[in-house]
């Protein structure tokens, strides 16, 4: 599955069949994210900065060659020209210490789904109620989490929270 935080909005989730490989990814970047850029206003455009972990299909030189074809330098991540983002790094990104808990805690509330379509239509459900309002106090949160890290030297810091 994969998702993203875009100004005020949460982007529906988008959910990859069978295992993530650089090929799956690289069809997901090909179609769902430069969908989504094209759709963008430039002046936003102009702004985003992408951002992803060092999963093993993230890092092949094919997909390191789409996402600066999309981004640009723009982007953060292993193997980006302009910030690397550390293995097992703090979460600092909204969809890591906000949406990806949020939406776990949701599909708790929910119950057990009977099947994998039932699943994906909670975690469609999760996604869907999260407000701009939850998306602004989150980004909130990020500077002070920043400011904690770099109190840190960069280390962890989420048991100070």
């Amino acid at each position: 599955m994969w998702g993203a935080v875009v100004g005020d909005h949460v982007l529906d989730p988008v959910f990859l069949e069978g295992a993530v490989n650089g090929d799956r990814y690289r069809e997901l970047l090909q179609t769902e994210v430069r969908n989504f850029l094209d759709d963008l206003p430039l002046e936003f455009r102009a702004t985003l900065t992408f951002q992803q972990d060092g999963h093993p299909a993230h890092r092949s030189r094919a997909t390191l060659n789409l996402i600066r074809e999309l981004f640009g330098r723009r982007w953060i991540g292993l193997g980006s020209d302009l910030h690397e983002w550390p293995p097992r790094s703090p979460d600092l990104s909204i969809m890591d210490f906000f949406v990806w808990g949020y939406v776990k805690a949701k599909l708790s509330e929910y119950g057990r789904a009977a099947n994998v379509e039932e699943l994906k239509q909670n975690i469609q459900r999760a996604f869907a109620t999260i407000t701009p309002a939850m998306l602004g106090a989150a980004r909130r949160s990020f500077f002070k989490r920043v400011a904690m890290c770099l109190e840190q030297d960069g280390g962890h810091f989420e048991q100070l929270l």
